[in-house]
């Protein structure tokens, strides 16, 4: 059972750092909101490997039967793993590659709300962002947003793939 885990949680863990890498080198000439869609494209298409992964433990551990909830915590085992690297890949990139991205993100998002909100409501929501942008400047926070992400992703994927896949009799 571990080696399927780890395998499959490798490979979702490498999808989702080869595709946040990719979204990022081109990202210079995307905008912010393009680029966040890009990058939960590149966690749901991580997912895939989960249903992979709890298929092959069916196949070849459980001699193609598993139950639901066997299949769920195979698939939150494997999640578990992408969830971390994508949380470290995260902090790594904020730290050492862009460590301007924090103040650049948050620069784009009021100058945006300037353009689109009424001035009070404006002043309000620029408070607002300021709160996060000290939540985000913290690198630990920043991991567990960003693994708390993938991870929730990764439960609906959990459950979606043990319904398809399970085989109760």
């Amino acid at each position: 059972m571990k080696k399927i885990i780890i395998r499959y949680g490798i490979y979702s863990s490498l999808t989702l750092v080869v595709l946040f890498g990719l979204t990022f080198l081109f990202g210079k000439t995307l905008d912010f909101g393009a680029t966040e869609k890009l990058g939960y494209a590149s966690i749901l298409i991580g997912m895939i490997f989960v249903y992979l992964g709890i298929r092959e433990y069916r196949e070849k551990i459980g001699e193609g039967k598993i139950s639901f909830w066997k299949a769920v915590k195979v698939g939150l085992l494997i999640v578990s793993i992408p969830s971390i690297a994508f949380g470290l890949v995260d902090v790594i990139y904020v730290t050492f590659i862009d460590p301007d991205f924090v103040e650049n993100f948050y620069n784009h998002s009021l100058a945006e709300m300037k353009v689109n909100l009424p001035a009070a409501e404006y002043e309000i929501k620029a408070a607002e962002i300021e709160y996060q942008r000290a939540l985000f400047s913290n690198r630990f926070f920043q991991f567990i947003l960003m693994g708390l992400t993938v991870f929730l992703i990764g439960i609906v994927a959990s459950f979606v793939s043990s319904f398809i896949l399970k085989t109760e009799d």
